[in-house]
């Protein structure tokens, strides 16, 4: 279950202060165009997993976060649309990994029914 961040007040605050979240639960960041991220865990008291997606979904990096560090984890692609973060353990528990893909299906239709325009963040 994941909550979408397309405002850049959403994606500002991310998963700050957020000491409850479920085993899977988390948060997809949906960007307009690809890009270098940086991601940083101010203000968040669980540690994260964090993955890096390309425009077409598909996983390009995955890292551990610790919480409270505000060192930035900065992509190494500047390929980067779209960002999950989920508990620390997550990916590895459940199969995934780099290479694998998000369902844009989902992830459209969740922008979609934020009154976003999807083609505006590359779904198709």
């Amino acid at each position: 279950s994941l909550q979408v961040a397309v405002l850049q007040a959403e994606q500002a605050r991310g998963l700050m202060q957020r000491p409850d979240l479920g085993k899977d639960e988390g948060m997809i960041f949906v960007f307009p165009a690809p890009q270098r991220q940086s991601f940083w865990m101010r203000n968040c008291p669980e540690a994260l997993d964090i993955a890096y997606a390309g425009p077409d979904g598909v996983i390009l990096e995955i890292y551990h976060m610790i919480p409270f560090d505000e060192r930035g984890m900065t992509s190494l692609s500047d390929r980067i649309q779209y960002v999950v973060e989920m508990p620390v353990g997550w990916f590895a528990a459940n199969g995934v990994r780099t290479g694998d893909r998000i369902d844009m299906g989902a992830a459209s239709a969740a922008v979609r029914a934020r009154g976003f325009d999807p083609p505006k963040f590359g779904f198709r």
